[in-house]
């Protein structure tokens, strides 16, 4: 059978992760699958996908890899291949039987934004490949219907940044060595430490990467829909309170700083 992948960065969504792969895969050790989001681990028990939403039917739908032995093949090359599928986190409870069958050691990598800016960042993507049509706070107000209409993951604006019910699911299955917790904000001025953090994290030399310097997401607009995002996030609960009987120490100080930085 041929092997897995390495490495899985498992979100979050418009949180950085399309640049953390890219960055990771300069090292020589290591490369991304093709596409970066399979979609796997959390999405093929599902096969065929019918996600309703406008652009589902042309995106996720039509672009997951969701046979085993295709997605095996992605992974082909003798290197550490990395597997970027943000719904990874998200659709925790599905991924983490997933990763248990098909790569168990797999070293795990969350990357967080701010939520009320992911959801935002969300939006704006959205809306710039004409799928959005509603203002954000009425993309907020409609969240449960199109959750219930069955619209994937990326417009869950809201739930999507729920990171502490999320990350329970991974480190009650995995422990604290096995996951990797980073903050977008730390990989967008720090880069270089944030690599040397998940070559650590990873096993190998972190003097191999070669940095291209991309930025990742840039959005720093604090706008009025985005003020009132942080709003109902902050009244949703981001991190349950059961998360401290869980998730170790330092994963909910980061969840803590990602979740209240000005």
């Amino acid at each position: 059978m041929v092997a897995g992948p390495t490495v899985l960065v498992i979100g979050a969504a418009r949180s950085g992760t399309t640049a953390l792969v890219a960055e990771l895969a300069t090292h020589p050790e290591l490369y991304s699958a093709q596409p970066k989001e399979p979609h796997f681990l959390a999405l093929h028990e599902r096969a065929p996908l019918s996600f309703s939403a406008p652009g589902d039917d042309v995106s996720i739908n039509a672009k997951s890899v969701l046979q085993e032995d295709a997605w095996r093949a992605l992974f082909r090359s003798g290197r550490g291949g990395i597997d970027g599928s943000v719904s990874t986190l998200y659709y925790a409870e599905q991924s983490v039987e997933s990763i248990r069958r098909h790569c168990p050691d797999a070293a795990l990598i969350a990357i967080l934004r701010r939520p009320s800016d992911r959801a935002f960042s969300a939006y704006r993507y959205q809306v710039g490949r004409g799928w959005e049509t509603e203002t954000f706070e009425r993309a907020l107000e409609l969240e449960d219907q199109r959750v219930d209409d069955g619209w994937h993951h990326l417009w869950h604006y809201r739930r999507m940044g729920r990171y502490g019910e999320q990350l329970e699911v991974f480190a009650e299955a995995f422990g604290a060595n096995r996951l990797l917790v980073l903050d977008h904000a730390d990989f967008e001025h720090r880069p270089a430490e944030v690599l040397a953090e998940c070559a650590r994290h990873i096993g190998v030399d972190p003097s191999d990467f070669r940095p291209t310097g991309r930025r990742v997401n840039q959005e720093a607009v604090r706008a009025r829909p985005l003020v009132l995002a942080e709003r109902a996030l902050r009244r949703s609960g981001v991190a349950s309170g059961a998360l401290r009987a869980v998730v170790p120490r330092p994963i909910r100080d980061r969840l803590r700083r990602i979740g209240h930085r000005p």
